[in-house]
Parts: structure tokens; C-alpha cells; sequence
């Protein structure tokens, strides 16, 4: 597996990529690998590349990891092989959110992206119960019901719920995000944090691990942002003055 992660000097969240090795033209890994090039010069080559009218990269890490090397290629034009180095750092990894899948509810994307735009709040608190999810700010809310059919709610006793609050900025991020998968879900970590699921297919995934509390009758939480997204060719308006860090590993 491949995989990017982003993160912004605010430290709100974790932007990631975590692409299999399905998705590859042609995958080769010996070893674990492990990172750190700067984000703002990654993000632009492969912009000018795209413009350029390259149409595949080779992404290759060395050992000692000092440098990453892209391959751009093309068929029609010439010159047909671009080649771009790239600094890098060791990277110093840290653990990742692990899902609670037994407690959930799953929303279609299209009210996902009502709740972004009508709310338009940083934070939005949520309130879970068996039969509901009612997504509040402070001047509106919005309720959807598994009677209606507006929702799918698993893992709750009848009088049982939650309240978690999730965080929708930046907004274009998350707008963007509501037209790349079907359906939002939100569970719990195991150490409860909120975490937002969209399935982009059957090789990717996008993440949202909120900087938030979830509570219920018995326990709390709080934990840091992470995100898991589809492709770098999302502009999701993530800050580029940071570095992306890169996990290679069979």
C-alpha cells in the first residue's frame, strides 16, 4: 500500500491518501518505507505535469531516503520522459484511529452536503439516538429518521445515543468530498473519537477523524483530526506550506 498523509501547520486534521496496490499500473515494494517531502513542490510538479499532457508518474523512494524520484511519461509528444527529484526526510510515524464499527449512522451524500452548506459552522454538534440524527448548530438544525428512511443507524439500544460534535472546515474540502462518495458514515474509535467514513470505490477510502468529544452514558473522548482522501487531484484547499509524508510498504 501507498500511502500520503498531509498535515496543515493549524494541526486540525491529517489529510491521507492510502491507495492499494490494485490501483497501480505496476506495484513493487521490498521493504516498509517511510518519508517526508515538501507538500507545495509535490502538489505543483505534478500540476504542471498534468498540463504538460503527462498521462502516468513514476513515484520511486531510495534507500538512504534522501530522495524521492518522479517519472512522468507521455506517448504523443516529445520529450516522452520527464525526470524531478525530490528532498526527503526520515519520518517518525504515528499510530492511526482504529474504527469502533459496532455503534454507527450512515447518511446519503447528497444530505451530507446540506448539512455543509445550510450549517456553515466549523463545528457541528450531533445527537444520535436509535431512531434519528440530528445535526444542530446554533441557529438550525436538521433531522434525519430511519423511519423516513433518511438514515441507517446500527449499535443502539432503544433510549440509548450519542452526542459527538464533527468538524466541516475547510468547507470546500468537505463539499468536495460529498460528490466523490454516496454515502457519509460516522462511527466511533475506540478511543472514542468521531470518525467520518466515505467509500471512493473498492481500493480507496476517505477519513475524517474529528477533533472532538463523544460521549455517552458511560465514557468520553478527544483525539486529533485525521482524513484519508481519494487523490492529490483533490484541491481541497489544504495549506501547502507543509510537508506530505509517505508510507510505502507491500
Amino acid at each position: 500500500m501507498l500511502t500520503l498523509m498531509a498535515s496543515p501547520p493549524s494541526n486540525h486534521f491529517i489529510a491521507s491518501l492510502q491507495i492499494l496496490p490494485e490501483f497501480f499500473t505496476y506495484f513493487n515494494s521490498d521493504e516498509p518505507h517511510h518519508s517526508t517531502i515538501p507538500l507545495e513542490l509535490f502538489y505543483i510538479t505534478m500540476l504542471r505535469m498534468e498540463i504538460r499532457g503527462f498521462t502516468s508518474m513514476y513515484f520511486t523512494l531510495f534507500q538512504p531516503l534522501t530522495k524521492v524520484l518522479l517519472t512522468f511519461q507521455r506517448s504523443s509528444h516529445e520529450p516522452k520522459v520527464m525526470l524531478c527529484e525530490l528532498d526527503s526526510l526520515p519520518l517518525e510515524l504515528e499510530e492511526m484511529e482504529q474504527i469502533d464499527y459496532g455503534t454507527f449512522v450512515s447518511i446519503d451524500s447528497q444530505d451530507f452536503r446540506r448539512i455543509v452548506l445550510e450549517l456553515d459552522v466549523h463545528s457541528v454538534h450531533v445527537s444520535l439516538t436509535d431512531s434519528q440524527v440530528k445535526f444542530g448548530a446554533s441557529r438550525k438544525e436538521i433531522v434525519l429518521t430511519k423511519e423516513e428512511r433518511q438514515c441507517i443507524i446500527g449499535g443502539l439500544a432503544e433510549g440509548e445515543g450519542f452526542e459527538f460534535s464533527i468538524t466541516l472546515r475547510p468547507l470546500a474540502f468537505f463539499h468536495e468530498l460529498s460528490y466523490k462518495a454516496k454515502r457519509a458514515w460516522l462511527f466511533m474509535s475506540i478511543n472514542f473519537s468521531t470518525i467520518i467514513v466515505f467509500p471512493l470505490g473498492t481500493r480507496t477510502q476517505c477519513w475524517v477523524v474529528c477533533l472532538t468529544y463523544a460521549v455517552n452514558v458511560q465514557c468520553s473522548g478527544l483525539r486529533h483530526g485525521l482524513i484519508i482522501c481519494e487523490t492529490v487531484w483533490l484541491d481541497l484547499n489544504l495549506n501547502l506550506n507543509s510537508n506530505l509524508n509517505i508510507t510505502h510498504r507491500d
